[in-house]
């Protein structure tokens, strides 16, 4: 369809190919034991073998290791993978030429960016996004008890709000550090791993809710420039503040489900 210039169809049948691994990754029984997580992607690293995907088997060993040591892998070990969208060839790295199947020129390879990239808000959609977010967390904790654990033992609505804290307080601080700018480093932090506080849930939306007030204060003031600003992640390769703060902005409502649950 799109060889023919039939865009809109091409769409469709895209979303329609979506919707199917989607909905069949959803019902699929997965793994939870890390080392059958690994094993499930040395398996599919083994399998590519000499297709036009083989330059991915590396990377995925790297994080299948990563799943046994408990972490994840960092962009030196597994950088964003590029795919010709004629042919399927993958490269590691962005093409430096004309695709070496098809021999199409770079500009037909599309980028795999980490999943909350997938949808790019831009910074005012991201802005009005952290801006709401808090009302609608207030409304959920109203409804029972978030000292309850979430279904099949997971997350309380009170460690869903701590985990959404910790995530704002590492965003607050890569703020001052890309707008001060210089490219600097940004270090990848595991925020499901951070320790909880002793706070109440009053108090810990209290803590949440003032520190979002002042993230969405500072970065409505900031020079339209700035958002373009770039730092290193040590996960994620270079991002912008723009890219930080739509990250951060998508993550929350992830989590909102997961919270209205655990509230029953």
């Amino acid at each position: 369809f799109e060889k023919e210039g039939q865009y809109n169809a091409a769409k469709l049948v895209r979303a329609a190919a979506l919707s199917a691994i989607n909905r069949n990754s959803t019902k699929s029984i997965v793994p939870t034991e890390a080392s059958e997580q690994a094993a499930e992607l040395r398996d599919v690293a083994d399998g590519l073998g000499e297709t036009s995907a083989a330059s991915l088997a590396t990377p995925l060993r790297a994080a299948a290791d990563s799943l046994e040591a408990g972490t994840v892998p960092l962009y030196d070990d597994a950088p964003d993978p590029f795919v010709c969208r004629i042919c399927g060839q993958v490269a590691m790295a962005p093409f430096d030429d004309r695709c070496s199947e098809c021999g199409r020129w770079p500009t037909a390879a599309e980028r795999i960016r980490p999943i909350y990239w997938a949808r790019a808000s831009t910074p005012p959609e991201a802005l009005e996004m952290l801006a709401k977010t808090p009302a609608t967390i207030r409304s959920i904790l109203g409804s029972g008890d978030p000292g309850i654990a979430g279904p099949d033992g997971g997350w309380s609505a009170h460690q869903t709000l701590e985990h959404l804290n910790n995530a704002q307080g590492i965003f607050r601080g890569r703020i001052d550090q890309l707008i001060s700018g210089g490219d600097p480093e940004l270090e990848s932090v595991l925020v499901w791993r951070m320790d909880g506080t002793e706070l109440t849930t009053d108090q810990l939306f209290a803590s949440y809710s003032g520190l979002r007030s002042e993230i969405v204060d500072l970065l409505s003031e900031i020079d339209p420039m700035v958002w373009w600003n770039t730092g290193r992640h040590e996960e994620f390769g270079r991002v912008t503040l723009a890219e930080q703060a739509s990250y951060f902005a998508n993550h929350e409502p992830t989590h909102l489900a997961q919270l209205a649950e655990a509230m029953g």
